[in-house]
């Protein structure tokens, strides 16, 4: 389990009893036409550039507590990196609080980040409002996940003799914040480290405040890549060179970004670098290059350098889309989704429950039902269709088998609530075992992200990100040496039924029962951000799958399809779905007989209803 230093939180401390009345070196010229990247807020210590929007002040005409209250849990806000700025911004925090305990507030450096649930109320002095712990967020715009805990806070708020409004009397031994007011203050932004074999890039999810001026973010996102990954992701990548330092300011025109970097090592790879640079500085298909210096030594790059070595970025077509219909796997094509045969001939592909198809169609994975049990089929390019073996006494489910990576060398699968890796040309798959141990339960859904180190789990009905550790498409390399919970909204929390990644930081979610309303929701790997959306559709979640369209510092959404009840949709987080089964339900099989769903009386070569299921897209 991922761990960090401890971080106090309101609850803690009552629980301790100690807040009762609370619950919870060288320098390079500038030319002409250019800007650098400032060393300092140009608009004074704590200031917010005037195209900012400002935090929540205490007023001393504000009378109602439960105004007092939403201003407080903004307030907040702020560039907690330096302590100028760190200390304006708890002086906007103090002026809240009654004098008399001002001398023993110490609230530390990082935001405690809550979800608001409910409506303040106010009961005469004092307003109560029911929260859950998101997680917290640190000066280096990193968030560590909460443990989710849904708690009533109590704040007292009274007139102090002498002086006008009221003050807050109990404050709170942490500094809260409204979740919902990040995106309004901080710019979620990705920076970006090499896996350990250095084949492809894992973004870190950090945010950057919008209180510094933007000509110094290039400055904080290099500093924080000089400073290393966060914890979410540091098992799983490589840090910058040791010793490794800014020498100055970053250099910005309208084509280039000059970056000039300090090391005491000689042997930086100096192409990995900038790239490294590029992705983590450069917004998508963009003319500007990064132009690195490591002490002596330059290199350039550009786009189209870059853009192989970033997994997620988006591929030149529209991803193909899949069913399974009548148990045999079938490829949609246009608008109206017409099916199109795939492998034919394949035994194998016949009473099929789920597939996986690379990307390009490279390679095929197929789960058939046989009599009780079901087994794994694989076909690479090229080579013949073949069982997967698995340990005996083997596995009698298996579900949502991905290609990882946009290749064809490796898939992982779900068998018996464990995870399981089969290289393109295995014949046997290895479980995919953790340094630490999970939570105790089955997984029920997975998702693997592009980058093909970090893994969505669904555990228990909770969503869990996990690091894999792996020798780049060798499965029996593969294990997960880090895991956390993530806390997903009260509504969602212990009822999810499925989990893709939709973003290179985001994945969807979803939960449904029988008699209830299916829920989707979109989550940021770190808990942080969620956004929900309401269906007219009821039933169960099931076969949830997500399609990451782009990656870098782009807004562009992915793709989801999940199955309701058995039965396929194509949807986005929409009040509707577009039901796939009304796509391809007039279908003509090529099997001679009427599928399982067809009427009793159909005869060979007439239009069937196909029970069309297990939509999702290649790999």
């Amino acid at each position: 389990m991922i761990r960090r230093r401890r971080t106090r939180t309101a609850a803690g401390v009552l629980a301790a009893g100690l807040v009762c009345a609370v619950l919870a070196g060288c320098g390079i010229g500038v030319p002409s036409g250019v800007r650098r990247d400032g060393a300092g807020p140009s608009t004074g210590p704590g200031g917010v550039p005037s195209s900012n929007p400002t935090p929540a002040q205490w007023s001393p005409t504000e009378n109602n507590p439960r105004m007092l209250l939403r201003s407080f849990l903004e307030a907040a806000a702020g560039d907690y990196a330096p302590d100028a700025t760190r200390e304006a911004t708890l002086t906007r925090l103090k002026n809240f609080i009654s004098e008399e305990r001002l001398a023993t507030w110490d609230p530390g450096p990082d935001l405690t980040l809550v979800r608001v649930l409910d409506e303040p109320t106010q009961d005469g002095d004092t307003v109560k409002v029911t929260v859950q712990y998101v997680g917290t967020l640190d000066p280096e715009g990193q968030v560590e996940p909460g443990d989710g805990k849904v708690e009533q806070l109590r704040f007292l708020f009274k007139p102090v003799d002498g002086k006008a409004g009221l003050f807050l009397t109990n404050p709170p031994p942490v500094l809260l914040f409204d979740v919902a007011k990040l995106e309004r203050f901080y710019l979620k932004l990705p920076i970006y480290f090499w896996n350990k074999n250095k084949t492809s890039l894992v973004p870190d999810l950090r945010y950057l405040p919008r209180a510094l001026p933007a000509e110094q973010h290039s400055n904080r996102l290099v500093d924080w890549l000089l400073k290393g990954p966060s914890p979410a992701v540091k098992e799983a990548v490589l840090e910058l060179p040791t010793g490794a330092s800014r020498a100055d300011l970053i250099i910005k025109d309208d084509t280039q970004i000059k970056v000039n970097l300090v090391a005491a090592a000689s042997d930086a790879d100096l192409e990995k670098l900038a790239i490294q640079l590029y992705w983590t500085l450069v917004p998508p298909e963009t003319e500007e290059r990064v132009l690195l210096r490591v002490n002596r030594n330059e290199y350039a790059v550009d786009f189209a350098t870059a853009r192989p070595w970033l997994t997620a970025f988006r591929p030149e077509s529209e991803p193909r889309l899949y069913v399974i219909a009548d148990g045999v796997l079938r490829r949609l094509k246009g608008s109206r989704g017409e099916q199109e045969p795939l492998l034919d001939g394949e035994k194998q592909n016949r009473g099929l429950v789920t597939a996986a198809v690379a990307h390009g169609e490279r390679a095929f994975a197929l789960v058939r039902q046989e009599g009780d049990t079901q087994r794994l089929y694989v076909r690479a390019a090229g080579r013949p269709t073949r069982q997967v073996a698995f340990p005996s006494p083997g596995v009698a489910s298996l579900s949502g088998p991905v290609w990882l990576d946009r290749s064809a060398e490796v898939l992982m699968v779900l068998g018996d609530g464990k995870l399981w890796a089969v290289g393109a040309r295995d014949t046997n798959a290895s479980m995919v075992t953790a340094t630490k141990g999970l939570p105790s339960g089955d997984i029920t859904a997975f998702s693997v992200a592009p980058d093909g180190r970090r893994l969505a789990l669904v555990i228990g009905g909770r969503l869990h990100m996990a690091l894999l550790q792996r020798a780049n498409a060798t499965a029996g390399t593969f294990k997960i040496v880090e895991w956390q919970r993530v806390p997903v909204g009260s509504g969602f929390d212990g009822k999810l039924h499925g989990v893709g990644f939709i973003r290179e930081d985001i994945v969807a979610v979803g939960t449904g029962g029988a008699d209830e309303k299916v829920w989707l929701a979109e989550v940021t790997v770190d808990g942080a951000l969620q956004k929900t959306y309401s269906t007219v559709q009821s039933g169960t979640v099931t076969n949830l799958t997500g399609y990451v369209e782009d990656g870098g510092r782009t807004d562009r959404p992915g793709k989801i399809m999940l199955d309701v009840n058995g039965k396929a949709y194509r949807a986005w987080p929409t009040q509707s779905f577009s039901d796939l089964e009304a796509l391809v339900g007039k279908a003509v099989l090529p099997v001679p007989s009427p599928g399982p769903s067809a009427s009793p009386s159909a005869s060979p070569g007439t239009p069937a209803e196909a029970s069309v299921s297990t939509a999702f897209f290649e790999g």
